[in-house]
């Protein structure tokens, strides 16, 4: 699933690239990122489930060409970067700021699909990049 994947390349794997899995201090001072990373993480994975309960089935079984996402394919690119503190704490900001965007992007979906409200979960007054085609 395009969200899973976001969700881990965008913050743990950046994380655990960059060999601060156990760096307290940085752990400490991103915690509200994290935080709000992981609170998006369980309601999209609600929103999922509720969509999934009123279309079950509907979805076939496919590969994600993860190349034909730019947004997708440049998080992969910079995984290797060498980064310090300050950059590394701008990276994950900037992924969760992603990851906000692709959320919005999947609840439109999700609401033009007529399966759920608009106004379900955060909501930005910031434009949203369409951050996949539809299928």
């Amino acid at each position: 699933m395009i969200w899973d994947y976001a969700y881990c390349w965008g913050i743990l794997c950046q994380i655990v690239f960059q060999h601060r899995l156990t760096d307290l201090a940085l752990l400490g001072d991103i915690r509200s990122q994290l935080e709000q990373a992981s609170a998006l993480n369980e309601q999209m994975q609600q929103l999922f489930r509720d969509w999934n309960l009123a279309h079950p089935g509907r979805n076939e079984r496919c590969m994600l060409d993860q190349y034909a996402l730019p947004w997708f394919a440049g998080m992969n690119a910079t995984l290797h970067d060498p980064l310090d503190d300050v950059q590394l704490r701008a990276r994950l900001l900037e992924n969760v700021e992603l990851l906000e965007d692709l959320a919005a992007t999947l609840r439109e979906r999700a609401a033009a699909d007529g399966t759920l409200l608009r106004d379900r979960g955060s909501a930005s007054s910031r434009s949203r990049p369409v951050l996949f085609a539809a299928a």
